[in-house]
């Protein structure tokens, strides 16, 4: 984590080919936004299809369901992520 406080948390990850980091679902009405850094990240949401997301490309979604981001290429992937976890139920 690069920078915390209250509902609000900054991240930098890396995923070398093959890897994968999966994320239990957040409190109601959470949301994360991904940059691409580098490479492409496969994120799964949910029972939604996976969605390949390429270096300069971003996705916001809800991360009140379990997620995962996956490196399926054959390059390092780096990205920013950005967490938003409410503390009460309102959005």
């Amino acid at each position: 984590m690069l920078v915390g406080s209250d509902a609000l948390e900054l991240w930098q990850w890396s995923l070398a080919p093959g890897d994968e980091r999966t994320s239990d679902a957040h409190r109601p009405n959470a949301r994360e936004v991904l940059l691409v850094t580098a490479g492409e990240v496969t994120l799964c949401v949910g029972s939604h299809d996976p969605v390949v997301v390429k270096r300069g490309q971003s996705a916001l979604f809800r991360a009140d369901e379990p997620h995962t981001y996956r490196n399926d290429g054959k390059a390092l992937a780096s990205f920013v992520l950005a967490v938003h976890e409410p503390s009460g139920g309102v959005p």
